[in-house]
């Protein structure tokens, strides 16, 4: 072998011991570091929310779907939040479906039209403007902004029902 390619074999194994190094120290030999990570705000229940240009006295309940057209779990649960507006329409619910989303109101209304969410309202806002850290994220609010209940993350069947038994 040449010198030149036994230097390079020495500094690629220089390069993996070193990262080896570091993962380890961090994440075996000090896993209180991950615990002790700051944890993701989540909205209280019973903290009112205010938004510009969303009036929840327009309805008793509504239902914010606070997403993002960059979350994963929001894409695979595109779906469920289709199949929740039809049920709403079909229902002649009065409960407002109102999606907040960080992008511009023409990137959010066109995902929403992409996936067929029909919604009542569009905010665009940033989503620490309804309390919330991590997408997807449903939120049940009163008629004076109020959460009374939240959904984090992607819904399996027990949670898509709660949502669903949400609507009147």
């Amino acid at each position: 072998m040449k010198k030149l390619e036994i230097a390079s074999y020495v500094a690629v194994l220089c390069s993996c011991a070193l990262l080896a190094y570091v993962l380890l120290t961090q994440y075996v030999f000090n896993p209180g570091a991950v615990a002790n990570a700051p944890q993701a705000r989540q909205p209280t229940l019973g903290r009112t929310i205010a938004l510009a240009n969303v009036n929840w006295a327009g309805s008793d309940r509504s239902i914010v779907l606070a997403i993002s057209s960059h979350c994963g779990y929001c894409m695979r649960s595109t779906s469920f939040y289709h199949r929740l507006s039809e049920e709403r329409n079909s229902r002649h619910a009065k409960t407002r479906l109102v999606a907040v989303m960080a992008e511009g109101q023409s990137s959010a209304s066109s995902f929403l039209d992409q996936n067929h969410v029909s919604v009542d309202q569009v905010a665009t806002a940033p989503l620490s403007a309804v309390g919330v850290d991590a997408t997807p994220t449903l939120l049940l609010v009163d008629g004076h902004g109020k959460v009374l209940r939240e959904w984090v993350g992607l819904l399996d069947a027990s949670g898509e029902k709660q949502v669903i038994s949400q609507l009147d």
